[in-house]
C-alpha cells in the first residue's frame, strides 16, 4: 500500500515525521509534499510532491494509495490535499497533534468540510474533547501522540543546561494574537502573549528573592517575530529586574528537559514537561474559550485568574527550594509508547478494508 503524508506547521510535522520514518524503514512506498516544517524535516530521501501537485485533483485520481495528514488553523495546505484525495475515492487519516480546535480541524477554507476515515487522537481528555466539538464518534481512535513516544528516552540524553546555581524558568510564548486574534474577534482567548508575558514577568518580580536565583529562559514559537519577543522581553527584564534570555531554535529540547520549571499557556511543551514531571503553569488570564483548558491536568498549576499567578509561582518556588518534585513520569510517558507503530497498524488496516470493500 502506498502512503502519502501532508502537514502545515511544525506542529502537525512533528507529529506526523515519526510516523512517516516508520512506513519509510517497514519498505511502504511514501509521497510526502514538499511544503512547510515536514520538508524541513523530513528525510530527502523521500519522494518530495510539490503542493501546487498534492492541490491537483488530477494526482489523486486512479491512485492506490491513503493520504496522512495533520491539520493547521494557520495553514490549510495538508486540509486542501485531503479534501481533494478524499473527492478521488483515497483513504484519508488525520493524526491530531495537540489539544485545540477539534472541530475546526474538519473545516478549511469557505467553510469546507472534510470528515476523515479516521480522526486520530491521544488520549482521553483529546478524545472526549473531540467528541464535544463535533467530531463523529465511528471515526475517532486514540493512538497515543507519536512526537512524544521517545521523550522519556530522549530525557536521558540531555545534560543539563546553563548554570547549576540559578533555577532555569522556561517560559513557553505563542502567536496567540495572530492564532486567534483580539477582543474584538468571535476566537478570543481573553487574553494574548504580551499580556500574559507581561503578568508572568510583574508577578515574578514580586516573590521575593525567587527573581535573584533564577534565569527566565523564553522560546519564541516558530511563527511568533523572534525580534519582537526579544524586544518584549528587553523591556519587562528592565521594568522589574529579571534575569532572562531568549533561545534559538536549536536549544528548545535541551530547555525543555533542563528547566526547573515551565510557564506558558497552552504549547505542548507545558505537556511534554508535565510528561517529565517537572513543576507547570498555564498562565491564561480571564479565559473565555473551554477547548484551551486541556493542559489543566493533576499536577498542573491551572492560572485564570491573574492574581492568583503570584501564588502559583510563589508555589513553585516553595517546592523548588523544598526539592519536591514529581515522579510520575515514567507512568505518564508509557501511554505514547509505540505511537507510530499502533497508526501505521491503523492506516494500513484501514486501507486493506476499503479496498475489500471496493472488490465486493
Amino acid at each position: 500500500m502506498k502512503l502519502a503524508f501532508a502537514a502545515g506547521d511544525v506542529g502537525g510535522a512533528r507529529a506526523l515525521l515519526p510516523v512517516a520514518k516508520l512506513a519509510a524503514e517497514s519498505g511502504l512506498e511514501i509521497s510526502a509534499m514538499k511544503h512547510g516544517p515536514f520538508y524541513d524535516e523530513g528525510s530527502k530521501n523521500w519522494n518530495w510532491v510539490d503542493a501546487s501537485v498534492f492541490h491537483d485533483q488530477g494526482y489523486w485520481h486512479h491512485r492506490e494509495c491513503a493520504l496522512v495528514y495533520a491539520t493547521s488553523v494557520s495553514d490549510y495546505a495538508a486540509f486542501q490535499a485531503a479534501a481533494l484525495a478524499q473527492s478521488a475515492n483515497c483513504p484519508i487519516v488525520h493524526v491530531l497533534d495537540n489539544w485545540s480546535n477539534y472541530g475546526v480541524r474538519l473545516r478549511g477554507p469557505k467553510n469546507m468540510e472534510v470528515i476523515p476515515d479516521r480522526y486520530l487522537v491521544m488520549d482521553d481528555v483529546a478524545y472526549l474533547g473531540a467528541l464535544e466539538d463535533g467530531v463523529p464518534e465511528r471515526i475517532l481512535r486514540i493512538l497515543g501522540h507519536p512526537g512524544l513516544e521517545k521523550l522519556s528516552e530522549e530525557n536521558l540524553a540531555f545534560r543539563r543546561l546553563g548554570k547549576t546555581d540559578l533555577y532555569q524558568l522556561l517560559f513557553v510564548s505563542e502567536p496567540v494574537l495572530k492564532d486567534q486574534g483580539a477582543v474584538d474577534s468571535s476566537s478570543y482567548r481573553g487574553y494574548d502573549e504580551v499580556e500574559v508575558s507581561t503578568l508572568f514577568a510583574k508577578k515574578l518580580a514580586e516573590c521575593g528573592d525567587f527573581p535573584k536565583k533564577s534565569v527566565v529562559w523564553v522560546l519564541p514559537h516558530p511563527r511568533e517575530n523572534r525580534f519582537d519577543v526579544e524586544r518584549r522581553w528587553d523591556r519587562l527584564a528592565n521594568d522589574f529586574n529579571l534575569n532572562f534570555e531568549v533561545l534559538s531554535p536549536d536549544r528548545v529540547r535541551a530547555a525543555l528537559h533542563s528547566a526547573d520549571a515551565v510557564f506558558g499557556m497552552t504549547s505542548i511543551l507545558l505537556y511534554e514537561a508535565w510528561l517529565l514531571g517537572h513543576p507547570v503553569v498555564s498562565i491564561q488570564p480571564n479565559l473565555k474559550r473551554k477547548d484551551m483548558n486541556a493542559i489543566n491536568r493533576d499536577g498542573v498549576i491551572f492560572c485564570t485568574d491573574p492574581e492568583a499567578t503570584e501564588f502559583a509561582i510563589n508555589r513553585v518556588y516553595s517546592d523548588l527550594c523544598a526539592t519536591i518534585r514529581n515522579h510520575k513520569s515514567i507512568e505518564r510517558t508509557s501511554m505514547h509508547k509505540n505511537s507510530s507503530k499502533k497508526i501505521l497498524d491503523e492506516i494500513l488496516a484501514l486501507g486493506l478494508a476499503r479496498k475489500n470493500f471496493d472488490s465486493i
